[in-house]
């Protein structure tokens, strides 16, 4: 997904904040590493800010037409870790089984240490966009935004996931700041 000019206008006023302090940011569905790209040349210009990838990059799970444009991602990826070998980190894997285990075990994400978490991974299914959105809410700094993107008619399991949270947000302290492609929220309390 390239960052295109509606993109940046919609979701720059709500990421500019963050050009001039240390921040962290989680991408939920690196694919080839155009936003993680834009992010870390227009957002997290602090020496101290760090962007976490995950996407499961698994070859078992494409069809055989679609393993050529894998290969591209991944080395769009490679690229943003030898460009950003300090400021970038690839968490190989499913989103589920990542935000879970690094929560639990590894000690990247603690309760509350996030700036920004993009969700743009499992648009097939309402049920895992779901998982994603509430594996990653603890994590995120009051204050902090989320973004789910996709929320277009060609992507109707995303939509239904966020008409579902649509009714939940409040009861979790958060407020719905813009909705378009993308819903994004905001963590209140």
């Amino acid at each position: 997904m390239k960052w295109n000019k509606r993109m940046v206008r919609n979701l720059y006023p709500l990421l500019e904040k963050y050009k001039t302090v240390p921040a962290t940011f989680i991408e939920v569905g690196v694919q080839a590493g155009n936003t993680s790209r834009w992010l870390l040349e227009n957002i997290l210009l602090h020496p101290l800010s760090k962007l976490y990838g995950i996407d499961a990059y698994d070859y078992s799970l494409l069809h055989r037409k679609e393993r050529a444009m894998f290969d591209i991602a991944l080395e769009g990826v490679k690229n943003l870790q030898s460009d950003y070998p300090e400021k970038f980190k690839l968490l190989k894997g499913l989103s589920c089984d990542m935000l879970a285990r690094h929560i639990m075990y590894c000690g990247y994400f603690a309760e509350n240490s996030i700036d920004f978490i993009y969700l743009d991974a499992n648009n097939g299914s309402a049920f895992k966009c779901l998982y994603d959105f509430y594996l990653s809410w603890p994590l995120l700094k009051i204050g902090g935004t989320i973004i789910i993107n996709n929320n277009t008619k060609f992507h109707p399991s995303v939509q239904k996931a966020v008409l579902f949270l649509f009714n939940e947000i409040e009861k979790n302290n958060g407020s719905i700041i813009a909705m378009r492609d993308q819903l994004c929220i905001r963590k209140v309390a």
